[in-house]
């Protein structure tokens, strides 16, 4: 977390986050006229385990599972259901990218002798 790039941490938040709440608002004044609908989110494995992906992304996706929980509550009453999935991972560029970040900061690590075989 001492090397977060907050410009990145912003950008992440700005499109994952506040595109997934800015269609949960409009799909919910869409919905509450007709009282029913199911609104689908996009999480991620990610949101539920740190260490998997940047700091920035996997926070944003658990940001994600809290909202919609946040949407769920509040549009359940006009018989409008919300739930997310959270896929474990799709072959990205980002993701690539992710998973090769990952993998060079496991490596770079200091070895624990005590797993060791």
């Amino acid at each position: 977390m001492d090397n977060l790039d907050m410009d990145d941490f912003d950008a992440v938040m700005a499109t994952n986050l506040r595109g997934t709440v800015l269609s949960l608002k409009y799909a919910a004044k869409a919905m509450i006229p007709a009282k029913q609908g199911v609104i689908i989110c996009t999480a991620s494995v990610a949101g539920m385990f740190g260490g998997m992906t940047t700091a920035s992304y996997a926070i944003s996706k658990a940001a994600i599972i809290a909202a919609v929980h946040c949407a769920s509550a509040e549009l359940s009453q006009h018989g409008i259901r919300v739930n997310t999935i959270s896929p474990f991972s799709v072959a990205t560029p980002l993701t690539l990218k992710s998973f090769r970040q990952v993998l060079i900061h496991n490596n770079s690590s200091p070895k624990n002798s005590a797993t060791e075989g």
